[in-house]
């Protein structure tokens, strides 16, 4: 057990040590800015980037950017970027290059200088690309030549160390989220049940479950990292949008509440908690527990997750690497603090007979969480999928009670075998029953915001915030998805209030909502341009204002009401 500790230890020493040695001496780069006129009388921000021999810049939107920070109101449309050369895959630029946007509006008259934050990420003739850097830097408003150059990249490690700080916090208050709380709930029994075991045994199950977490969260901030190598914008919670993933995950949380009421009995995850099963349970258990766990808490963002994720998603590989771990450090290090300090579980109830009770309790849980994918894929699919759905889980069942039934300790190994085959070939059958045929939601029928609480709401497109911003009344901007259980809790608890909703029209907000449910480009880009990643996501633009105030992840009436007094 010592070599455990030992292990661990050097796990996180080593993360520290190659994370401080990524700060290396970046090469200058020399930045000037100039606004010009531009076509229909319009003005034009043009940035151009000088970089040194030996470097170049790649073509990645989040990385090689601009935006103007003040003065409040002022803002810039989409940037257009010049022809690179090509190289393989990649667009690159060397020596100088200039990039543009057009003006939304012309700046105040009183407004001498405009504030611009350009970033950039320079690669070496290598292909390794060094840290992302980025500068702010004032340019006259007079449309003259700025001349500004810039300085070297604000920020640095001591920025990264916030995020950081933010990840491994916002991966803790996960733990409170409705997304989780099921497994957690499960997991919690498990400890009741380690009551009489030694310190080594749980502390190596609080290892494994830490392990199976970490694991999969970096796993995940691998996929992340290939689909932004492609070229293509992503979310936190972007599995989510793929209908494959939510049957995959419903099959998995159904067949585990089937095992909760003793349909039949598994020794994985977590639910070590039917009769058959032994009281410490297998190594895979503890570690598959943590995988559930990860699955299930990504559809939610908490306070600070949606500031770190935002962040990370805009960041080299290594940041996205590091984000993540710390996340899964703080989504299990309640379960760490318990393996080094056992004597907390011995304040847990004693093993009984409640445990059967509690147990067949988190089956409900499970397959309440159930209906809500089953509500997910209604939403993500064609008319008619909810009946495919449905009989796809009585195959479950039968296949799960069939097992049950052939799988018993006292059958032979024969009968054993043919039951698991069987139940095998009936969930494969109707697995194909349920992916035949089109089952893609005809665009607009399911997804749009004109049905449901959203219908006097108006349909999220950048066009139609800029159209409304900056009148003479205020605009709430709301990101949501059928899949984020966050989302749904502020719309029942605060948004579709009787008070909310008088305060909206008291007040003649324009109300506009953007639906993430499934996957959606511009919602993705919206986000990133305010340093988020996921959904929920608020903003509010007071009348006469283009400048959006954000407001946190979790909202309550007081959240809304106080951006007018």
């Amino acid at each position: 057990m010592k070599k455990i500790r030992t292990l661990f230890t050097l796990i996180l020493l080593t993360t520290l040590t190659v994370f401080a040695s990524a700060q290396i001496e970046q090469p200058p780069v020399e930045i000037n800015a100039e606004i010009v006129d531009g076509p229909n009388s319009s003005y034009l921000l043009r940035v151009e980037y000088a970089f040194p021999e030996g470097y170049h810049q790649t073509l990645q939107e989040d990385f090689f950017k601009f935006e103007i920070t003040s003065p409040e109101g002022l803002n810039s449309g989409p940037i257009t970027y010049p022809e690179g050369t090509i190289e393989g895959d990649l667009i690159n630029y060397y020596g100088s290059v200039t990039i543009e946007a057009e003006l939304l509006s012309p700046p105040p008259e009183s407004t001498e200088t405009i504030t611009v934050k350009a970033s950039w990420q320079v690669c070496d003739e290598e292909g390794t690309c060094l840290f992302p850097q980025s500068t702010e830097f004032t340019v006259s408003a007079n449309f003259t030549n700025a001349g500004a150059g810039a300085s070297e990249a604000s920020g640095g490690i001591a920025q990264i160390l916030i995020i950081l700080l933010f990840a491994f916090l916002g991966g803790l208050l996960l733990n409170v989220m409705p997304c989780v709380l099921p497994v957690l709930s499960i997991k919690a029994l498990s400890l009741v049940k380690q009551g009489g075991e030694d310190r080594k045994q749980i502390l190596l199950s609080s290892l494994l479950y830490t392990a199976g977490v970490i694991i999969s969260l970096l796993a995940l901030a691998l996929v992340i990292i290939i689909i932004k190598a492609s070229g293509e914008q992503v979310g936190w919670g972007f599995q989510f949008q793929n209908r494959g993933f939510v049957i995959a995950l419903l099959t998995i949380i159904f067949v585990f509440a089937l095992s909760l009421f003793e349909v039949f009995t598994i020794s994985a995850p977590v639910l070590k908690t039917g009769s058959a099963v032994n009281r410490s349970g297998s190594a895979g258990s503890h570690f598959f527990s943590g995988v559930i766990a990860v699955l299930l808490a990504t559809p939610c963002t908490a306070p600070f997750l949606g500031t770190a994720a935002g962040f990370a998603f805009s960041q080299s590989a290594f940041v996205i690497l590091a984000v993540f771990f710390m996340v899964g450090l703080g989504l299990s290090f309640p379960f760490i603090l318990i393996g080094f300090m056992p004597s907390i579980v011995s304040k847990l109830p004693k093993p009984g007979a409640w445990m059967n009770t509690f147990r067949e309790i988190m089956g409900f849980l499970l397959i309440g969480t159930s209906v809500w994918l089953i509500d997910v894929l209604i939403y993500q699919s064609a008319a008619g999928f909810l009946t495919k759905i449905l009989i796809y889980l009585t195959a479950v069942t039968l296949a799960a009670w069939l097992y049950g039934k052939m799988s018993q300790p006292s059958a032979s190994k024969r009968k054993r075998i043919i039951g698991s085959s069987v139940a095998v070939l009936i969930i494969a059958v109707s697995a194909i029953f349920l992916f035949s045929g089109n089952n893609d939601a005809v665009e607009n029928e399911t997804a749009s915001p004109g049905n449901g609480q959203f219908a006097d709401w108006l349909d999220f497109s950048p066009e139609t915030v800029y159209e409304n911003i900056g009148g003479d009344v205020p605009v709430f901007v709301a990101f949501g998805a059928k899949w984020c259980m966050t989302c749904r809790t502020n719309e029942s608890t605060v948004i579709f209030t009787n008070e909310i909703s008088r305060f909206f029209e008291e007040n003649n907000v324009i109300l506009i909502h953007g639906d993430y449910t499934n996957e959606n480009p511009e919602i993705t880009e919206w986000m990133n341009e305010y340093g988020r990643a996921g959904v929920p996501f608020y903003s509010w633009y007071p009348a006469g204002s283009f400048e959006a105030v954000l407001l946190p992840e979790i909202i309550n009436r007081k959240s809304i009401t106080s951006l007018i007094e």
